[in-house]
């Protein structure tokens, strides 16, 4: 295992940059020159929320320094090491995807490290220019739909409230649901444009993801919805 003089030589001034800030080039840079297997890109968005990363995903050296060479690691870190293989398990028997799992893992990391996740307004940059649509010089092309696919999102926040289906099957207007409305749009852009095969998808929650059908199927007779998918879950 390296020592820390041989790390503290790896960064260009040495103890000097013990305040520099750190982000995923740096440190993915870092650790190249400190060790010259191959580092992959996940391994390396894993370490930074193991030591404990910042809102905007960053690092002090010397906090990698301390993190190094810290036998137990941070309470953080050992906490991460206590719970995590329980929630793993439950999420494999649930049928989570992997990246669902990784997704959740590294989550899981960060909200351990104690570390903020707000962003300060100082790290955040105005939008240096925005196009207006009115001067933009755009031909309509409808043959471009045929490579086009119409996602919306139908779960999600309503599962994270309480509710037990979709909001978009709520009636919200002469008995038309969202998922009504959105699905008319879909057969209106169809017909419209001479696309009757345009591709529509919906994104559904785990608690959502029948409902839909028998809505759709129902209402609809089943010829707007072309494929869906199911966003993962964490364990709670």
């Amino acid at each position: 295992m390296a020592d820390k003089a041989f790390v503290l030589q790896r960064s260009p001034n040495g103890e000097a940059d013990a305040d520099k800030m750190l982000g995923f080039e740096d440190l993915f840079k870092l650790l190249c020159r400190i060790s010259p297997k191959p580092w992959q890109k996940e391994a390396v968005h894993c370490l930074l929320a193991d030591i404990g990363a910042n809102a905007s995903g960053r690092i002090t050296y010397r906090k990698f320094i301390d993190w190094c060479f810290n036998e137990d690691g941070h309470a953080g870190a050992s906490k991460f090491k206590e719970l995590w293989p329980q929630f793993e398990q439950k999420m494999r028997r649930a049928g989570c995807s992997q990246g669902g799992i990784d997704a959740f893992k590294y989550n899981f990391k960060v909200l351990c490290s104690g570390e903020s996740t707000m962003i300060p307004e100082s790290m955040l940059e105005p939008v240096a220019f925005v196009p207006s649509l009115e001067k933009l010089h755009i031909t309509p092309n409808s043959a471009l739909l045929k490579s086009t696919l119409i996602l919306k999102l139908n779960g999600g926040l309503g599962t994270g409230m309480g509710l037990d289906k979709a909001k978009s099957l709520l009636p919200v207007i002469g008995g038309n649901s969202f998922l009504d409305l959105i699905a008319k749009q879909v057969l209106f852009m169809r017909k419209q444009f001479k696309q009757p095969d345009l591709k529509f998808m919906l994104m559904n929650s785990f608690s959502t993801s029948s409902g839909w059908k028998v809505e759709v199927r129902r209402k609809l007779r089943n010829h707007v919805v072309s494929l869906a998918v199911q966003g993962s879950c964490g364990p709670g």
